[in-house]
């Protein structure tokens, strides 16, 4: 990794962790590492700043996650979250398979949803990829998934888990109505 590249990484560390909690969308890292770099070689940032991105979610400082943009289109767009060390210690050691199709996730701009793929998509690819599997792996805490009615016919999709959805809260009140619910 050149001198660059690696104050590059430092800074965008950086710029998560003041956002720990929910992180940050991902354009408005770019713009501000894009800023942070000045003039120093500008035709080459946009790349320097997509690989340096690319290099922290392969080596899991990082995760690309959906969340809702709260602020304009309220829509899901990818967010960028530091990860904490136990968070970046699960994920290192899953399976490489469970690795790769998390990553085949994260960079999937769905039809419908972000971070989401066909049960037959992601089995292709990572058969592609020289894995040799018939399931798609389950991934807790990561990744959903969910029939979906295509052409009068049940598709599998599996979703990477939007930030909110993470979040304590969420869970605290989903937790909650399924209380309420089931009391009625």
């Amino acid at each position: 990794m050149s001198g660059r590249m690696q104050n590059l990484l430092k800074h965008l560390l950086r710029i998560l962790i003041q956002n720990r909690t929910k992180g940050l969308p991902l354009l408005l890292v770019e713009q501000r590492l894009f800023d942070w770099l000045g003039n120093q070689s500008a035709e080459d940032s946009p790349s320097l700043i997509h690989d340096t991105i690319e290099h922290a979610l392969d080596n899991w400082l990082i995760e690309k996650i959906p969340a809702y943009d709260l602020e304009t289109s309220g829509k899901h767009i990818w967010f960028l979250r530091v990860l904490s060390k136990k968070e970046s210690k699960y994920l290192r050691n899953l399976p490489k398979v469970e690795q790769v199709m998390l990553r085949l996730l994260q960079n999937c701009d769905g039809p419908t949803r972000l971070g989401g793929m066909t049960q037959d998509s992601i089995l292709k690819m990572l058969r592609t990829l020289g894995f040799d599997i018939d399931v798609v792996p389950y991934i807790p805490g990561r990744v959903e998934d969910a029939l979906v009615v295509e052409d009068s016919e049940p598709v599998r999709w599996y979703y990477l888990i939007p930030q909110e959805e993470l979040a304590k809260e969420y869970e605290k009140e989903t937790d909650e109505l399924v209380e309420r619910v089931s009391d009625e």
